[in-house]
């Protein structure tokens, strides 16, 4: 009698400790594929920022310019920073200084994103 009661309470326990494994990875899941679809957006969102400021529109760039800013992405800020030295060296005051707040908001994004690296 006390080997199957012993029993019972093992298999509950296995069952419950199961259900709550099996919430957790759904979970844990649903939020991995939430950040994921969130990193994509900022990817498109910052590839358009990057098309924007090779416009010749001076609003559309000054725009571009603030979307980058505001995105954050290393991987695309990256390749933004060589688009940089054209616009910081313009003729328009505005979109040189947006240019040059830009080019330091990035630098600092891809050195803080470096320093998690191993090789740097």
């Amino acid at each position: 009698m006390l080997v199957k009661s012993l029993f019972l309470v093992a298999s509950i326990v296995f069952l419950v400790t199961t259900m709550l494994l099996a919430v957790a990875s759904i979970r844990l899941r649903r939020a991995a594929k939430k950040e994921y679809d969130q990193i994509l957006w900022i990817r498109a969102q910052a590839r358009r920022a990057i098309e924007q400021i090779k416009s010749e529109n001076p609003d559309e760039i000054v725009t571009g310019l603030q979307n980058l800013r505001a995105l954050r992405d290393p991987g695309v800020s990256f390749e933004a920073v060589c688009q940089l030295q054209d616009l910081i060296d313009s003729d328009n005051r505005e979109i040189s200084e947006q240019a040059n707040a830009t080019y330091k908001s990035l630098v600092r994004t891809i050195s803080s994103s470096a320093k998690g690296t191993r090789w740097i």
